[in-house]
């Protein structure tokens, strides 16, 4: 997941933005048999937006932890192409990630560090459409909760 957060400090501890994340890739675990069969193409994306909020613990420190959180909205899609034809699955609902790190300050105007998000998700929303369906959208009947575990490393201005 390549992710962009814009925002500013409204004060030495408080950071105030908003994100942008998204990611490709192959098809998760609910459509491996359908998406590993030889003549049928598989690929998911996912895109995350909305408002985040950091606790900056020692903001003017060289190593500066910090806790976040945030509140947005989530899609998700899964296109298949096969010879039956090609089928798009989507679903979007809200999110609430919880994320931590350290930004190690490089210089006044830039830092470096770990960190790790935990989002908690509820898809509410899902559409079927393609050549090979006839679309459906729609609420979602079954509203399962699933999160994401990210570990990475980021790079701030200013930190």
């Amino acid at each position: 997941m390549l992710g962009f957060e814009v925002g500013a400090k409204v004060q030495d501890h408080i950071f105030v933005g908003g994100y942008l994340a998204g990611s490709f890739g192959g098809s998760g675990t609910d459509f491996s048999s359908l998406c590993n069969q030889s003549d049928v193409s598989c690929l998911s994306s996912v895109f995350r937006l909305g408002f985040a909020f950091k606790y900056h613990i020692l903001p003017a420190s060289f190593v500066n932890p910090w806790l976040g959180v945030g509140l947005g909205y989530e899609g998700a899609s899964l296109n298949l192409k096969g010879p039956g034809g090609d089928v798009s699955v989507t679903a979007s609902g809200v999110e609430m990630p919880l994320s931590l790190g350290a930004d190690i300050r490089l210089s006044k105007h830039l830092g470096i560090g770990p960190k790790v998000d935990f989002t908690v998700a509820q898809y509410q929303r899902g559409e079927i459409r393609g050549s090979a369906v006839a679309t459906q959208r729609g609420e979602l009947d079954e509203k399962a909760v699933h999160s994401w575990l990210t570990f990475g490393a980021r790079a701030v201005f200013f930190p």
